[in-house]
């Protein structure tokens, strides 16, 4: 191969082997309502807090169980030097044995208490995983919208700064503008170009956060967002109403109830278990056939499962320890995101009803006055330059109101049904 179709080669097998993977991608447009329903079935999360309800309804299951039943067959007194001149039921002593272990104490309904309260922390679990993620999925689907915006204004700007540079490069040529006029100019494209850059970048990373919080990591999305009104904002939440009812805090109470039901099966171990056996033998060279009864009773001398017991007291106190943590939290929570709203209600407010628009009129005037010679290229750069952070500043301040929205939803959230998503 000649050395100068070599790189031409290269560009061709490097495009055959990632064309696959580029095919496979498709775009995707997204509302906030697909959303909330993909990262039900896409989380990982999600999924691996179904997989331990799954698992807490089996242990019920586990737990409801009586011990089973123990089948001895036993052959004593075998003589070798008799093998072969009598019958082995005539040589041996045979025993057949079935114990039972009776459990007292209540243990096998602490077992299912324990499983039962496991079950419903888990299911609280589950619902709590749910509301975290869609508030995260959310947060990231309202990210992208303004990633997606943030580079349609610099584009916008790029391209009319291109525009100016090249009808100043046509007057410097013609001698009716000055040198250091256009450089201005050049080094506003290069900045607005430097930035367009950066939120193309940008947008790249807030497609694949949404991505991976729905499991769409495939798909090039490209989010339809309805952007929230203040105007709808919603009024601040009752915390002491939505605490006790919030999934994070059913799920510590039902921990603190499963801590108990460990406690009292620690204490039913002191209760004495009764192993029942019955006995069948014959013995050819005694009695012949004959029965027997046996129970075994343990004594409790050495231990009196105190040490358990001690453990499960700790756990009973660090499990109504987390309650209250979580109570706390909730409250927090509540709290936070209801001021969180508050403020930035008020700062999108002055982004797009006073900043944006006097920005707007400013670089209006700027451009026509420029346009008319009254105005020096400084202060029309200014005007610019004003203009882009004002539209930049609204872009950050509703995609802030939005996530503070979808954070206090989920800070509110209360009664929560987990869906079961198998």
């Amino acid at each position: 191969m000649p050395v100068s179709t070599l790189p031409r080669f290269l560009a061709l097998a490097t495009l055959l082997l990632i064309a696959p993977a580029l095919a496979a991608q498709a775009t995707r447009t997204v509302t906030l309502a697909d959303i909330d329903s993909a990262v039900l079935t896409g989380n990982i999360d999600i999924r691996s807090a179904d997989n331990a309800v799954s698992r807490a309804r089996a242990g019920i299951r586990a737990a409801d169980v009586a011990p089973n039943p123990t089948l001895t067959l036993q052959a004593f007194s075998i003589s070798p030097k008799r093998w072969g001149l009598e019958r082995f039921r005539d040589s041996a002593d045979v025993t057949a044995r079935l114990d039972q272990l009776i459990e007292t104490g209540g243990k096998r309904r602490l077992r299912v208490e324990n499983a039962t309260a496991t079950l419903s922390a888990a299911s609280g679990d589950l619902a709590d995983t749910q509301r975290l993620r869609i508030a995260d999925a959310e947060a990231a689907f309202f990210a992208l919208a303004a990633a997606q915006d943030r580079v349609a204004a610099l584009e916008a700007v790029a391209t009319s700064y291109a525009q100016a540079v090249a009808i100043g490069e046509k007057r410097l040529a013609a001698g009716a503008a000055a040198g250091l006029d256009l450089e201005r100019q050049r080094v506003d494209l290069t900045r607005a170009q430097g930035q367009l850059a950066t939120a193309r970048n940008d947008l790249r990373d807030a497609r694949l956060s949404l991505a991976i919080l729905i499991g769409a990591e495939q798909d090039i999305l490209v989010a339809a967002p309805a952007w929230p009104d203040t105007a709808v904002t919603p009024p601040p939440a009752d915390a002491d109403a939505l605490v006790e009812s919030r999934p994070d805090v059913i799920a510590a109470r039902a921990r603190v109830d499963a801590a108990r039901a460990a406690l009292g099966l620690a204490r039913a171990q002191r209760a004495r278990d009764v192993d029942v056996g019955l006995q069948a033998e014959n013995d050819p060279r005694g009695v012949g056939s004959s029965f027997g009864v046996a129970v075994a009773i343990p004594l409790l001398w050495g231990n009196r499962y105190s040490g358990s017991i001690a453990q499960a007291g700790t756990d009973v106190a660090q499990a109504e320890a987390l309650l209250e943590k979580s109570r706390a939290v909730a409250r927090a929570e509540i709290a936070t995101a209801d001021r969180a709203v508050a403020e930035t209600a008020a700062r999108l407010n002055a982004a797009q009803n006073q900043e944006l628009p006097a920005a707007a009129s400013a670089a209006r005037i700027a451009e026509f006055a420029f346009s008319r010679g009254a105005l020096g290229l400084l202060d029309l750069l200014d005007a610019r330059r004003s203009r882009l952070a004002a539209e930049l500043d609204t872009i950050d301040a509703r995609l802030a109101f939005a996530q503070a929205l979808a954070f206090r939803r989920a800070a509110t959230t209360a009664d929560a049904q987990p869906q079961d998503n198998r």
